[in-house]
């Protein structure tokens, strides 16, 4: 599923460095709230906002906040 191995795969890469784990990041977030798999969005929204402020990446973090908070229904609630 391309969901959870974007998932992976682009937190691994943004670690090294690797700009393209960013897009494949987003992209996985963009799918997970598309199809309402909250637990995978909430994934996705965690190593962003991780990756993020790891590197100094400020604005990157306060985007992913912000996005997090406008996104995310108030009664999510997770299953695992």
């Amino acid at each position: 599923m391309f969901i959870d191995d974007g998932n992976n795969v682009g937190t691994a890469e943004l670690i090294s460095h690797d700009e393209q784990g960013r897009i494949k990041l987003e992209e996985s977030l963009r799918l997970a709230l598309a199809n309402s798999f909250q637990e995978h969005a909430g994934r996705a929204f965690t190593n962003l906002a991780y990756t993020a402020v790891r590197y100094r990446n400020y604005h990157l973090a306060m985007r992913v906040i912000l996005m997090t908070e406008l996104l995310t229904p108030r009664n999510t609630t997770w299953t695992h």
